[in-house]
């Protein structure tokens, strides 16, 4: 029986990438932006996060879009998923 991945950020360049390598040997759930975690608690077995900015460039003009787009999303995913194991 394959593992169940939730791949957070799966529409991504990066999640994209990661899901066409993955979805031979693995079932993926895509969770995209606007889809609750809640929605993926009971069949994952690993997250893979994947879902951070893609803009890390602007971070010092704008850090705290910075903080709230890499910190925080992170940190809600980790409380969220904290029985689970989890890839940056």
């Amino acid at each position: 029986m394959k593992k169940n991945i939730v791949l957070i950020g799966g529409r991504g360049v990066v999640g994209s990438s990661i899901y066409k390598y993955l979805n031979l040997n693995y079932k993926i759930n895509i969770c995209s932006r606007n889809d609750k975690f809640d929605k993926f608690l009971d069949n994952a077995e690993i997250i893979i996060h994947t879902a951070n900015s893609s803009k890390k460039f602007e971070a010092i003009k704008n850090p705290n879009r910075d903080y709230k787009e890499s910190i925080l999303k992170t940190k809600k995913i980790a409380s969220k998923f904290k029985q689970k194991k989890i890839i940056l």
